[in-house]
């Protein structure tokens, strides 16, 4: 779910009535988002394309053919009624398997994330961060990631999510530059010449 920069929260909270794959093309809402803080509101629909079938990395990196292939695999268990969740845990609740909650999930995109080489300053919780910024490192355009990831300000997007190559080298040359930037005139001189200060006692003290 990196793909659609997802907490695991939002994740937790998919519906299975509002996540379906017709075609080549994941729809899908998310009920209650973070964002939004209402249990009752759900998003716009969003969709996500297969990679197309001649992409080198069409069978092994394509979410939407991942989360296919999943649901395949546990169509024959038994869910339980709980409308939530597109991933589910294999232990059961009155016979049926039940949607995975937040924490785990948190912990499984921990994994999934520092196998597949992100590094393990991310963690399942900055999911969100490490895929926009790694879309943004790959060439996809700002206003696509927004979109993608529900964001209505570029401000809050730059300032708590972007962490893409071009962001970083900019912050850190803006953070080199500011700790060369010289010392005030003013203070140079009152160094150099031992000028009388007054402390707060109202003692003075000469510059050594």
């Amino acid at each position: 779910m990196l793909a659609i920069y997802c907490r695991p929260s939002d994740l937790a909270r998919f519906s299975v009535a509002h996540t379906v794959i017709e075609g080549d093309t994941l729809r899908y809402r998310i009920r209650g988002p973070k964002e939004r803080r209402s249990a009752s509101f759900l998003t716009p629909t969003q969709r996500l394309e297969m990679l197309p079938a001649d992409c080198a990395e069409a069978e092994f990196a394509c979410p939407v053919r991942a989360l296919l292939s999943y649901w395949e695999s546990i169509s024959d268990l038994e869910r339980s009624d709980d409308p939530r969740g597109v991933i589910y845990s294999l232990s059961r609740k009155d016979g049926k398997v039940t949607p995975l909650g937040s924490e785990r999930l948190s912990k499984i995109m921990a994994e999934v994330m520092h196998a597949a080489g992100v590094p393990v300053v991310f963690t399942g919780g900055s999911a969100r961060s490490a895929g926009s910024s790694h879309a943004l490192d790959e060439g996809m355009d700002v206003d696509g990631v927004l979109r993608r990831g529900r964001w209505s300000s570029r401000w809050v997007f730059n300032k708590f999510y972007n962490r893409a190559r071009d962001k970083l080298s900019e912050s850190r040359s803006a953070a080199a530059a500011a700790s060369r930037r010289p010392i005030s005139a003013l203070v140079r001189a009152a160094d150099a010449s031992g000028v009388t200060r007054q402390d707060a006692s109202g003692h003075t003290s000469h510059g050594e």
